[in-house]
Protein backbone atom coordinates (compact mmCIF):
# COMPACT_ATOMS: atom_id res chain seq x y z
CA UNK A 1 0.00 0.00 0.00
CA UNK A 2 1.00 3.46 -0.71
CA UNK A 3 0.58 6.18 1.08
CA UNK A 4 1.26 10.03 -0.23
CA UNK A 5 3.16 8.44 -2.90
CA UNK A 6 5.42 6.27 -0.88
CA UNK A 7 5.26 2.51 -0.21
CA UNK A 8 4.68 1.96 3.74
CA UNK A 9 2.98 -1.88 3.92
CA UNK A 10 4.14 -4.19 1.30
CA UNK A 11 2.67 -8.02 1.93
CA UNK A 12 5.43 -10.90 0.14
CA UNK A 13 4.21 -14.20 -0.15
CA UNK A 14 6.38 -17.63 -1.27
CA UNK A 15 9.15 -16.10 0.52
CA UNK A 16 10.46 -19.23 1.00
CA UNK A 17 11.60 -18.92 4.17
CA UNK A 18 11.48 -21.62 6.48
CA UNK A 19 13.49 -20.64 9.74
CA UNK A 20 12.45 -18.27 12.50
CA UNK A 21 12.49 -14.68 11.76
CA UNK A 22 15.88 -14.49 13.86
CA UNK A 23 17.83 -17.80 12.70
CA UNK A 24 21.24 -16.73 11.49
CA UNK A 25 20.13 -18.18 7.50
CA UNK A 26 16.92 -15.85 7.00
CA UNK A 27 16.85 -12.92 5.57
CA UNK A 28 13.96 -11.35 7.64
CA UNK A 29 15.88 -10.11 10.20
CA UNK A 30 17.19 -7.37 8.33
CA UNK A 31 16.00 -3.80 8.24
CA UNK A 32 16.75 -1.37 5.86
CA UNK A 33 16.32 1.81 3.95
CA UNK A 34 15.25 3.80 0.89
CA UNK A 35 14.96 7.19 -0.80
CA UNK A 36 11.48 9.11 0.18
CA UNK A 37 9.36 10.50 -2.03
CA UNK A 38 8.50 13.90 -1.52
CA UNK A 39 5.20 13.61 0.15
CA UNK A 40 2.22 16.12 0.37
CA UNK A 41 3.13 18.07 3.16
CA UNK A 42 1.01 18.16 6.26
CA UNK A 43 1.61 19.07 9.78
CA UNK A 44 2.33 15.23 10.09
CA UNK A 45 5.47 14.60 7.36
CA UNK A 46 8.20 13.61 8.65
CA UNK A 47 11.32 15.79 7.57
CA UNK A 48 13.57 12.80 7.17
CA UNK A 49 14.26 12.32 3.54
CA UNK A 50 14.08 7.88 3.86
CA UNK A 51 12.44 5.42 4.99
CA UNK A 52 13.08 2.55 7.52
CA UNK A 53 11.67 -0.94 6.72
CA UNK A 54 11.08 -3.87 8.94
CA UNK A 55 10.10 -7.08 7.88
CA UNK A 56 7.35 -9.80 10.10
CA UNK A 57 8.39 -12.98 8.74
CA UNK A 58 5.83 -15.62 8.57
CA UNK A 59 8.17 -18.83 8.11
CA UNK A 60 6.99 -22.79 7.94
CA UNK A 61 9.18 -25.69 7.56
CA UNK A 62 6.32 -28.26 6.24
CA UNK A 63 8.65 -29.66 3.11
CA UNK A 64 6.48 -27.59 0.67
CA UNK A 65 7.43 -25.00 -1.55
CA UNK A 66 4.50 -23.00 -1.35
CA UNK A 67 3.15 -20.79 1.30
CA UNK A 68 5.32 -18.78 4.30
CA UNK A 69 4.66 -15.15 3.82
CA UNK A 70 5.85 -11.51 5.41
CA UNK A 71 5.30 -8.02 5.52
CA UNK A 72 7.49 -5.23 5.02
CA UNK A 73 6.44 -2.16 7.05
CA UNK A 74 8.13 1.21 7.26
CA UNK A 75 9.30 2.02 10.41
CA UNK A 76 6.42 5.60 10.81
CA UNK A 77 4.17 2.70 10.67
CA UNK A 78 5.73 0.08 12.26
CA UNK A 79 5.61 2.16 15.65
CA UNK A 80 2.03 2.22 15.52
CA UNK A 81 1.53 -1.59 15.68
CA UNK A 82 -0.46 -3.22 19.15
CA UNK A 83 -1.25 -6.35 17.85
CA UNK A 84 0.46 -9.33 15.81
CA UNK A 85 -0.86 -12.48 15.18
CA UNK A 86 0.05 -15.13 12.89
CA UNK A 87 -0.71 -18.75 11.67
CA UNK A 88 3.07 -19.60 9.95
CA UNK A 89 3.20 -19.69 6.09
CA UNK A 90 -0.20 -18.47 5.88
CA UNK A 91 -1.63 -15.39 8.03
CA UNK A 92 -0.69 -12.04 9.26
CA UNK A 93 -2.59 -10.00 10.94
CA UNK A 94 -1.66 -6.58 12.12
CA UNK A 95 -3.45 -4.03 14.33
CA UNK A 96 -2.45 -0.56 14.31
CA UNK A 97 -3.49 2.29 16.38
CA UNK A 98 -3.02 5.75 16.23
CA UNK A 99 -4.20 8.85 17.91
CA UNK A 100 -7.99 10.05 18.82
CA UNK A 101 -8.65 5.88 18.29
CA UNK A 102 -7.78 5.69 14.86
CA UNK A 103 -7.23 1.87 14.03
CA UNK A 104 -5.28 -0.20 10.88
CA UNK A 105 -6.18 -3.65 10.70
CA UNK A 106 -4.42 -5.50 8.24
CA UNK A 107 -5.08 -9.54 6.98
CA UNK A 108 -2.30 -10.75 4.91
CA UNK A 109 -3.05 -13.97 3.88
CA UNK A 110 -1.58 -17.22 1.61
CA UNK A 111 -4.53 -19.12 1.01
CA UNK A 112 -4.01 -22.96 0.10
CA UNK A 113 -3.07 -23.91 -3.22
CA UNK A 114 -5.48 -26.96 -5.00
CA UNK A 115 -2.74 -28.61 -4.25
CA UNK A 116 -1.82 -27.97 -0.52
CA UNK A 117 -2.58 -31.82 1.85
CA UNK A 118 -5.21 -30.67 3.83
CA UNK A 119 -6.16 -27.44 2.34
CA UNK A 120 -9.23 -27.17 3.85
CA UNK A 121 -8.63 -27.71 7.40
CA UNK A 122 -5.92 -24.94 6.87
CA UNK A 123 -8.84 -22.83 4.87
CA UNK A 124 -10.76 -23.55 8.36
CA UNK A 125 -8.54 -22.50 10.48
CA UNK A 126 -7.40 -19.34 8.62
CA UNK A 127 -11.27 -18.45 8.80
CA UNK A 128 -11.74 -18.97 12.44
CA UNK A 129 -8.65 -17.20 13.45
CA UNK A 130 -9.96 -14.21 10.95
CA UNK A 131 -13.12 -14.45 12.36
CA UNK A 132 -11.37 -13.47 15.83
CA UNK A 133 -9.69 -10.83 14.68
CA UNK A 134 -12.61 -8.71 12.86
CA UNK A 135 -14.61 -6.20 14.86
CA UNK A 136 -18.44 -6.94 13.96
CA UNK A 137 -18.89 -3.33 15.29
CA UNK A 138 -19.34 -0.47 13.28
CA UNK A 139 -16.65 1.87 13.70
CA UNK A 140 -15.88 4.95 11.92
CA UNK A 141 -12.34 5.12 12.95
CA UNK A 142 -11.39 1.60 12.02
CA UNK A 143 -10.07 0.91 9.08
CA UNK A 144 -9.33 -2.83 7.46
CA UNK A 145 -7.20 -4.17 4.82
CA UNK A 146 -7.64 -7.72 3.56
CA UNK A 147 -5.00 -8.67 1.03
CA UNK A 148 -2.84 -11.67 -0.41
CA UNK A 149 -2.51 -14.67 -3.18
CA UNK A 150 -5.60 -15.89 -2.85
CA UNK A 151 -5.17 -18.85 -5.51
CA UNK A 152 -8.31 -18.04 -6.92
CA UNK A 153 -9.09 -16.89 -10.02
CA UNK A 154 -10.81 -13.43 -10.52
CA UNK A 155 -13.76 -14.34 -8.31
CA UNK A 156 -16.95 -12.21 -9.01
CA UNK A 157 -20.47 -12.22 -7.40
CA UNK A 158 -23.26 -13.39 -9.59
CA UNK A 159 -26.83 -11.68 -9.37
CA UNK A 160 -27.71 -14.48 -6.51
CA UNK A 161 -24.65 -12.99 -4.66
CA UNK A 162 -22.51 -16.67 -4.92
CA UNK A 163 -18.79 -16.21 -5.55
CA UNK A 164 -17.80 -17.97 -8.94
CA UNK A 165 -15.12 -17.07 -11.47
CA UNK A 166 -14.97 -14.88 -13.91
CA UNK A 167 -14.49 -17.38 -16.62
CA UNK A 168 -17.50 -19.22 -14.94
CA UNK A 169 -16.14 -21.92 -13.26
CA UNK A 170 -17.29 -22.53 -9.90
CA UNK A 171 -15.67 -22.11 -6.80
CA UNK A 172 -14.68 -24.56 -4.42
CA UNK A 173 -17.33 -24.81 -1.58
CA UNK A 174 -14.38 -24.18 1.13
CA UNK A 175 -13.55 -21.09 -0.62
CA UNK A 176 -16.69 -19.88 -1.36
CA UNK A 177 -17.62 -19.23 2.51
CA UNK A 178 -13.67 -17.47 2.20
CA UNK A 179 -15.34 -14.89 -0.14
CA UNK A 180 -18.94 -14.69 1.30
CA UNK A 181 -17.54 -14.29 4.42
CA UNK A 182 -15.64 -11.16 2.73
CA UNK A 183 -18.80 -9.65 0.88
CA UNK A 184 -21.09 -10.30 4.54
CA UNK A 185 -18.74 -8.19 5.86
CA UNK A 186 -19.24 -5.40 3.61
CA UNK A 187 -15.70 -5.64 1.90
CA UNK A 188 -14.98 -4.75 -1.44
CA UNK A 189 -12.04 -5.69 -4.16
CA UNK A 190 -10.33 -2.46 -4.60
CA UNK A 191 -9.38 -3.25 -8.24
CA UNK A 192 -12.79 -4.31 -9.18
CA UNK A 193 -13.92 -0.72 -7.34
CA UNK A 194 -11.53 1.71 -9.18
CA UNK A 195 -10.93 -0.02 -12.66
CA UNK A 196 -12.81 -1.36 -15.50
CA UNK A 197 -11.03 -4.60 -16.12
CA UNK A 198 -8.63 -5.72 -13.86
CA UNK A 199 -5.40 -7.15 -15.41
CA UNK A 200 -4.02 -10.34 -14.36
CA UNK A 201 -1.41 -10.68 -11.65
CA UNK A 202 0.35 -14.25 -11.92
CA UNK A 203 1.52 -16.37 -15.17
CA UNK A 204 2.60 -19.52 -15.94
CA UNK A 205 3.75 -21.81 -18.76
CA UNK A 206 0.20 -22.56 -19.52
CA UNK A 207 -1.60 -18.95 -19.46
CA UNK A 208 -2.16 -16.10 -16.65
CA UNK A 209 -4.76 -15.29 -13.74
CA UNK A 210 -5.90 -12.47 -11.38
CA UNK A 211 -4.70 -14.68 -7.89
CA UNK A 212 -3.88 -11.62 -5.70
CA UNK A 213 -6.52 -9.39 -4.32
CA UNK A 214 -6.53 -6.01 -2.37
CA UNK A 215 -9.69 -5.92 -0.41
CA UNK A 216 -10.92 -2.85 1.72
CA UNK A 217 -13.95 -2.01 4.02
CA UNK A 218 -16.19 0.69 3.24
CA UNK A 219 -14.46 3.15 5.39
CA UNK A 220 -11.34 3.48 3.44
CA UNK A 221 -12.38 2.96 0.02
CA UNK A 222 -13.30 6.67 -0.82
CA UNK A 223 -9.87 7.05 0.71
CA UNK A 224 -8.25 5.11 -2.21
CA UNK A 225 -7.96 7.05 -5.36
CA UNK A 226 -6.01 4.67 -7.34
CA UNK A 227 -4.83 1.36 -7.88
CA UNK A 228 -2.02 -0.55 -10.08
CA UNK A 229 -0.76 -3.52 -11.21
CA UNK A 230 2.99 -3.67 -11.38
CA UNK A 231 4.60 -5.54 -14.22
CA UNK A 232 8.11 -3.80 -14.57
CA UNK A 233 9.99 -4.47 -10.63
CA UNK A 234 13.54 -4.95 -9.95
CA UNK A 235 12.83 -8.84 -8.79
CA UNK A 236 12.24 -11.91 -10.19
CA UNK A 237 8.87 -13.65 -9.58
CA UNK A 238 5.67 -15.20 -11.35
CA UNK A 239 3.38 -12.11 -9.76
CA UNK A 240 3.08 -8.91 -10.55
CA UNK A 241 2.77 -6.35 -7.61
CA UNK A 242 -0.91 -5.03 -6.63
CA UNK A 243 -0.88 -1.83 -5.35
CA UNK A 244 -3.51 0.79 -4.12
CA UNK A 245 -2.42 4.38 -3.57
CA UNK A 246 -3.91 6.22 -0.61
CA UNK A 247 -3.71 10.04 -0.96
CA UNK A 248 -4.43 12.07 2.20
CA UNK A 249 -3.26 14.60 4.86
CA UNK A 250 -5.90 13.70 7.75
CA UNK A 251 -6.49 10.17 7.26
CA UNK A 252 -4.41 8.96 10.68
CA UNK A 253 -2.45 10.73 13.11
CA UNK A 254 0.84 9.68 12.76
CA UNK A 255 3.27 10.16 15.97
CA UNK A 256 6.80 10.08 14.99
CA UNK A 257 8.12 9.55 18.52
CA UNK A 258 5.65 7.18 19.40
CA UNK A 259 6.64 3.38 20.19
CA UNK A 260 4.32 0.50 21.22
CA UNK A 261 5.36 -3.02 22.05
CA UNK A 262 3.64 -5.34 20.27
CA UNK A 263 1.71 -8.47 21.04
CA UNK A 264 2.54 -10.89 19.52
CA UNK A 265 1.21 -14.44 19.41
CA UNK A 266 0.97 -17.37 17.07
CA UNK A 267 -1.75 -20.15 16.19
CA UNK A 268 -0.39 -23.36 15.11
CA UNK A 269 -2.41 -25.28 12.29
CA UNK A 270 -2.38 -29.55 11.36
CA UNK A 271 -0.13 -29.84 8.24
Amino acid sequence: MMINNNLHILHVCETHETQAPHHESSKAHKSFTIQKITEVQHAHTDSNKQLHFHIINNPIDDGSRKARNAIIISDLFFKHIAKIHTIPGHYIYLNLNFKHKYQINIFGFYLPTNSTTNRQHIYESLTDVYKQHFNKKINTQTYNFVLGDFNDNDIIFDNHDTPIRQDGKSVIGYRKKFFELLKNQQYTDVQKKLLTRPPNTYKNHHSAYRIDYIYANSLILDKINSTDVITDYCYTSDHDLVVAHILTNDLFTIEITQNITPSTTNTQTNK
